[in-house]
């Protein structure tokens, strides 16, 4: 049985850098802090997975949710997006909001609807992943907090 890594709160690292970069993230803007949240899970001293949280007002960008390949299928992102969802409540956010090319039906699967992107709060637009980093073809999708 495999266990399960530890998830702890963590600032950007090269390690951070590396994964995402192994997952086809973008990543350009992470490095600046910009007021984003990192989430880390780590085993045997190895970043296995990471989720980022960047706060804008009373909603939040779920970002750079990334596991490495080896470790996917295993509920390590489940449990990376569920530490965030409860960070972002214990902060008192109402809502999260996504960006996917490819992780529709995964996030779905974790309560998260379809949303239209002229629905979206003016805060979360003006970020750098909503602003253009991410492709216009990306789906939004969002998850009421509260």
């Amino acid at each position: 049985m495999t266990r399960l890594p530890t998830l702890q709160p963590t600032t950007y690292t090269e390690a951070i850098d590396a994964l995402l970069r192994e997952c086809g993230l973008v990543a350009t803007d992470a490095s600046s802090g910009a007021g984003i949240a990192w989430i880390e899970a780590k085993q045997d001293d190895q970043t296995v997975g990471v989720v980022a949280l960047q706060r804008a007002g009373s909603a939040a960008l779920l970002r750079s949710l990334g596991v490495v390949p080896k470790r996917r299928h295993c509920g390590i992102g489940a449990s990376l997006v569920a530490a965030a969802e409860r960070a972002a409540r214990h902060e008192g956010l109402e809502s999260l909001y996504l960006l996917t090319e490819g992780a529709h039906a995964y996030f779905t699967a974790l309560g998260y609807q379809h949303a239209e992107r002229e629905e979206v709060p003016a805060a979360i637009h003006r970020l750098p992943q909503f602003a253009g980093l991410c492709p216009a073809s990306a789906l939004c999708m969002t998850k009421r907090l509260r």
